[in-house]
């Protein structure tokens, strides 16, 4: 019963978790993407912030002062049933400064529960949870970040907890809107497992970016090189790659270096055409080769998002294709705490006034 719940549970991150990738770790729901931002530019970006309160979670050096206040609630509804939710807050603190803390949630519906003869004994709910907290510190054009995690997984009565944490760093150059961005993600051990005894490895992974936007145009590209710790993670499916000779011996595809290089990378472009409103537009390779079907690619792999500011509300949306039945839609609804408390005590202000 244990096993089967625990199958259902990496049969949904699969989705989501390319299949080279997955199944070498535990946790992979830390390598789900939901801000909207990051998920039109490909879903993956260590380099580029743009003053969003989200940006830490991907990086904690590109944590700013300028989003001291701002709040964001990035929410997606995922396949059969699964959803997940982010939450990120810039706190300002009398002496360590802005830090950002963020919480996330992943909740898998409704599972049916069976005993060891496959009988229907009743239903239960997966879960997970991650905290957040991280801090930046600059260092003229350097600036340098760590996030610490602290991540619970809970399959009916079992439960599992793990502590992590992402250093990170980032380079602005003085005069150029050109930016480069390392991060080595998820550092950290899993604490207490599902089965006692079992060992599991949390989802390491080295990335490496870059961001720079064209001199006269309204356009910023990213190009990001994840999973640098595992050189080969091309998956070459036997049924569908192997042929035979003549004489009926096995013969399996080679694998090709340049694709092998193509699956690392992600690319991404933001059309900033105003603070107000810009359209991003991403491709994410690995994603396309895992996930396309025989003699069917459709746009899986790429990603298409746009950004809209009124007033004090900023309101993104990301359509992503993760294989080709369709795509998944990713919101993110971001806000400033500090100018609406700025409102409030300016009209508190001025009706004193007119009372005096």
């Amino acid at each position: 019963m244990k096993k089967q719940s625990l199958f259902l549970l990496l049969s949904v991150l699969s989705v989501s978790v390319w299949a080279q990738i997955g199944g070498r770790s535990a946790f992979n729901f830390l390598a789900l993407h939901t801000n909207a931002r990051i998920a039109g530019i490909g879903g993956e970006n260590v380099s580029s912030s743009d003053k969003d309160v989200n940006a830490f979670m991907y990086n904690p050096a590109l944590l700013e002062d300028t989003v001291q206040g701002d709040i964001s609630i990035n929410y997606t509804p995922f396949y059969s049933g699964v959803h997940k939710t982010d939450v990120t807050y810039g706190l300002k603190l009398k002496k360590l400064g802005t830090i950002g803390v963020g919480l996330s949630y992943v909740g898998y519906g409704e599972m049916k529960e069976r005993n060891i003869a496959g009988q229907e004994i009743g239903t239960f709910s997966p879960r997970d949870y991650a905290l957040v907290v991280g801090k930046s510190h600059q260092l003229e054009y350097f600036n340098v970040g760590a996030n610490v995690k602290f991540a619970f997984s809970h399959i009916q009565q079992n439960v599992a907890f793990a502590m992590l944490a992402d250093i990170g760093g980032t380079f602005k150059h003085p005069k150029k809107d050109f930016s480069v961005g390392l991060l080595f993600k998820n550092i950290g051990w899993v604490i207490d497992n599902y089965v006692k005894g079992q060992q599991s490895y949390t989802p390491f992974d080295i990335q490496l970016g870059l961001s720079y936007k064209l001199e006269h145009m309204p356009l910023r590209l990213s190009l990001t090189a994840h999973h640098l710790n595992l050189p080969d993670i091309q998956y070459i499916d036997p049924d569908i790659h192997t042929t035979f000779t003549s004489d009926g011996e096995i013969v399996v595809e080679d694998k090709n270096i340049a694709e092998q290089i193509g699956r690392h990378l992600v690319i991404g472009g933001e059309f900033l055409f105003s603070k107000n409103f810009n359209i991003r537009v991403g491709y994410n390779h690995q994603r396309r080769a895992e996930m396309i079907v025989e003699n069917r690619s459709a746009l899986t792999g790429f990603s298409f998002g746009g950004m809209l500011r009124i007033k004090s509300f900023e309101f993104a949306y990301t359509r992503a294709f993760y294989y080709v039945g369709g795509g998944v839609s990713m919101m993110t609804l971001t806000t400033s705490l500090n100018a609406k408390f700025k409102r409030k005590n300016r009209k508190k202000t001025k009706e004193a006034q007119l009372v005096e």
